[in-house]
Parts: C-alpha cells; structure tokens; sequence
C-alpha cells in the first residue's frame, strides 16, 4: 500500500512537471507570435518605403514623360489607363490593409486567450499548490505512522517468538523434571528393595552368627564338662590326644566365625552409609528440584502476563491499522479525483495544442496570402511603372495627393503600432500590478467596482476601425489644444472653437478608454479644468481600464463627479 501511495505521488509530481513544461512551451509560443508579428510589422513598414521609393520613382518617371511628351490623344489613353491602374491599386491597397487589420486582430485576440490561460492556468497551479502540499504532508504521516505500526508489529512477533521459546523451554524442562523424578523414585524402590534384601542378609547372617556361637558355646561348655569331669576323664593318650584336636577345631571354628560376624557387621555399616548417602543426595535432588519448578512457575507466570499485555497491545494496533486502512482508502479517493483532474487538464492541453496548431495554420496560409498579394503588388507595380512612364504632366497634383495620403497612412499605421505597443505595455504593468495586490484589496476593489463594470464592457464593446479612426485626430487635439482656447476672454464663445470642441468631446465619449487616455489633456486645455480634475478623469479612465484597479474618490452627494447607480 505504501508503495502504491509513493507511486502516485510520484505520478502526480511527474504530471505537475510536464504541465510546468507545457505552460513554458506555451509562453515560448507566445513569444514568439510577438516576435512574428513584430516582424510583420515592420516588414510592412519596409514595404511602405518600398512604395514611397517607387513613387518618388514614378515621379522622375512623369517628369522625364513631361519632356518627352508630344501627343494628347496617346496622353488620354494613358491617362484612362493609369486610372484604371490606380483603381486596381488602390483596390489592392485597401484589401491588403483590412489583411493586415484582420491578422493584427487575430493576433490581439490570440494574445489575450494565451493571457487569459496563462492567469487560469497560474490561478489553477496556486489553489492547488496548498492542497498537493497539504496531501504530501498527509501521506508522509501515513507512511510515517505505518512503518511504526510495522515496527510494533515486529516487535510482538519477535515477543511472540520468545514467548513460544521460552514456553517451548519450560516444557522441555517441565518433561527434564518429570523424568528425573522418575528415575529418582526409580532409584528409591531400588534402593529401598536393596536395604531390604541387604537387611535380610544382615538378618540371616546373624542368625547363623548366632546359632555357631550357640553352637560354640555348646561345644565349649561340653569340652569343659569333658576337661573337668573326673569320671569322664581317660588317662589313654589317644583320648587326650582326640580332645586336644577336638578342642583345636572348635577354637578355630570360634575364630572363624567371629571373624565372620565382625566382616557381616562391617558390611552392615558400609550399607547403612550408603542409605544415608543416598537418602542425602535424594533430598539435594528433591530441593533443587523443587526450586526449579518455583523458578518455572515464576517464569511461566510472568509470560503469560506478558502475553495479556501483548495482546492488549495487539488489540490497539489492529484498531490503529482499521483507522489507518480507512485514511489510506480516503487518500487513494483523493489520488484519484487528482488523478481525473490531470486526465481533464491534459485533454484541456490537447486541446490548447489543437487549437494553437490551428492557429499557426491560417497564419501560414495568411502568410501564403501575403505572399502572393505581394507578388502580385510586384507585377502590378512593374506594369505600373511601364504605364507611368508614358503619362502626362497633369497627373502630377494627383500624384502629390496619393504621396500625401500614403504618408498619412503611413503616419496611422505607426501610430497604430504605437498604440499597440503601448497597449501591450499598459497590459503588462496591468497584469503586474494586479499581481502584487494582496487578497484583501482584491475584495475591496472587487466591491467597488461591482458598479462601473458594465460602462467598462459597453466601451469595450465598440469596433476597433472606429478606435483606428480616433488616434490621427487625438494627436493632432493634442498638439493644437495648447494654441486653440475653446473660450475667450470676455467669456463669449468662438465658433470655430466651439465646433473644435464639440469634435473632440463626442471623440472622446465614443471613443474606447485606451484612445480616450490620449484625449484627456485636450479635454482639459478647451474646458480650462484643473490638474485635479484632469488627473480625476485620466485615474477613472485608467480604473476603467484595468480589471482590478483602485477606484477614484467621485465625491458624494450634489458635489459628486458621477450619477450614483440606481439599486
């Protein structure tokens, strides 16, 4: 179980690191749409010089043809062709431009989805940053805890081991014991059948001691009766002779039966020694016994409670292992909503990875496009020239014209990109700031600007052509509001000022916030507001802009600067 945890945890961890990888390939990506757009840019700005060049070109061109010209029929013709080719090229012109204005959207639009993910996927990653962190921790106290529940468990098998030993001992002994018991009454009856036959020998030995000295005495006192009695007395030799050896054989029969009686005696005492030491060495054996079933006892005694107690403790560690069991299962349940979270991320970035593989398609076809738009603009600009180079002298305001509008062109399209980079500046610092705010002042500025969000969606809301269309103009308010008062001294209204700023009033409330930012000094020099008044209106604007800004002090009541919003 424990390896299974470990695994998973070391799934998730290799899971989070490829979404790490996924998420930097993404912002390499977005880098480098940046870096192809900006070079799209500026290859379109080249191919702005391009044209002026060939203009200039085309009017070396016309001033050679005013020489050279002579005929006004063949001057008419060329000039119906030189408009039919102006007309083509102009037609060119603006489709190559709504081109351009469709791949800056698309590029726009791609940026702020790849933003929009990167703050979801970054929002993702710190909710479930904690929460990985806090499992971690939960899984390292689990696997913590199980290796000493492993530990205890080993512990009361090897007690259980010791215990089977020491019991197993206590029975070898307990058998030791009964079998020395065994051979010790064995050796007993044995010893007891010997002391009663050797007391039977003693018996019959004395009995037979007793019966010769009898028998001795007898012959003794006959042989005194034959000594002394006179009238039995013989004086022939033989009969002295026959006593004297009868008396010779009863001395030594005597001799020989109280050497007897003495060895029977002797032997009597060495058994009676030997009973004693026997019987001593049986009560030795019987004590030392005796204490060694009390130690048996004592020992056997104290294993069993031992084994109480390593049963109790078994007990809790089964308890603890059914809780734990119940943790690790909650914890697989939890692996496993991770595990579906993962498999629905990864299908999202499957699907990021489709779309942005898609994406790079129809750029490379608009790519493609532009291609062959500008080998077409090549072809029709040499057919061009080889047109022009017949033209007549009349054309030349006409031509002064087209340079003064590809100047102005030229002139918006830089300001548009200004615009834009600036744009992805003010987004930048934007995103950075919004960053640093600390969670309390995310809810505080999330209330305050619960009211003003729908006029920051409705002037989102508006075209982009007509934001496009706002920018040449506000550069020129703001270079000319400086010379211009909108009123006069004596309070009287000019009217060529007052149409100047009605202009730039409606300008600036139907324009969007990034364009009405550029208006505001304007604003300010024709309505003669203060510098506080002027910084009031560019913070509301900037509050506008941004999606977790502080809100501007409006005031309150009459004084107020803004209508409050009806509840």
């Amino acid at each position: 179980m424990l390896l299974n945890t470990s695994t998973e945890l070391e799934s998730a961890r290799c899971q989070l690191r490829e979404r790490a990888v996924t998420q930097a390939a993404l912002e390499a990506d977005l880098q480098t749409a940046q870096h192809k757009s900006r070079q799209q840019i500026t290859q379109l700005q080249h191919k702005v010089e391009q044209l002026q060049q060939e203009v200039r070109h085309l009017e070396q061109c016309r001033q050679q043809q005013l020489r050279t010209s002579s005929d006004d029929c063949g001057l008419k013709e060329l000039q119906e062709q030189h408009a039919d080719r102006e007309k083509s090229l102009l037609d060119k012109v603006e489709e190559w431009r709504s081109k351009c204005s469709s791949l800056e959207a698309e590029l726009s639009a791609e940026q702020a989805a790849r933003q929009e993910e990167l703050m979801q996927h970054q929002q993702h990653q710190q909710q479930c940053g904690p929460q990985l962190e806090a499992e971690r921790t939960k899984h390292a106290a689990a696997i913590s805890t199980l290796q000493k529940e492993k530990t205890c468990q080993r512990v009361t098998e090897e007690r259980e081991r010791a215990k089977k030993e020491a019991l197993l001992e206590v029975e070898k002994c307990k058998e030791e014991v009964r079998k020395v018991q065994e051979e010790c009454r064995l050796k007993e009856i044995s010893f007891e059948e010997e002391l009663v036959r050797q007391k039977k020998a003693l018996e019959e030995e004395k009995r037979c001691v007793i019966e010769e000295r009898d028998k001795e005495k007898v012959a003794a006192k006959q042989m005194q009766q034959q000594l002394y009695h006179p009238t039995a007395v013989t004086n022939t030799p033989t009969s002295q002779a026959a006593a004297l050896a009868a008396r010779d054989a009863a001395c030594q029969d005597a001799e020989a039966a109280r050497g007897a009686a003495r060895t029977a005696e002797q032997r009597y005492q060495q058994l009676q020694n030997l009973l004693e030491e026997v019987q001593q060495q049986k009560q030795t054996q019987v004590a030392a016994e005796k204490a060694k079933s009390e130690r048996l006892q004592s020992a056997l005694s104290a294993e069993r409670a031992e084994k109480q107690s390593l049963e109790t403790a078994k007990l809790e560690l089964e308890n603890k292992q059914q809780v734990l069991l119940s943790e690790k299962t909650k914890l697989s349940e939890h692996l496993d909503e991770f595990a579906a979270r993962v498999t629905t991320l990864q299908g999202e970035r499957d699907e990021q990875l489709l779309h942005t593989a898609h994406l790079r398609e129809s750029l490379e076809q608009l790519q493609q496009q532009l291609r062959q738009s500008q080998q077409k603009a090549g072809e029709w600009e040499s057919d061009a020239l080889t047109s022009l180079q017949e033209e007549h002298a009349t054309r030349e305001q006409e031509l002064q014209a087209t340079v003064q509008q590809l100047q102005q062109e030229l002139q918006e399209k830089q300001q548009t990109f200004k615009l834009q980079q600036q744009r992805i500046a003010d987004m930048k610092k934007t995103m950075q700031r919004e960053l640093r705010i600390s969670p309390e002042q995310q809810t505080e500025q999330t209330t305050n600007a619960a009211s003003p969000q729908p006029s920051r969606h409705t002037t989102s809301d508006m075209p982009r052509s007509h934001s496009a269309a706002v920018l040449p103009s506000s550069s020129y308010v703001t270079r000319s509001s400086a010379e211009v008062p909108a009123f006069t001294k004596d309070g009287l209204v000019d009217p060529i000022n007052l149409e100047y700023l009605k202009h730039v009033v409606l300008k600036f409330i139907t324009s969007r916030e990034y364009e009405a930012v550029h208006l505001t000094k304007a604003v300010a020099t024709l309505l003669h507001l203060t510098p506080t008044e002027q910084q009031l209106l560019q913070d509301t604007l900037n509050w506008r802009m941004s999606w977790f800004g502080p809100k501007p002090q409006l005031g309150k009541g009459q004084q107020a600067y803004c209508i409050p919003p009806s509840h």
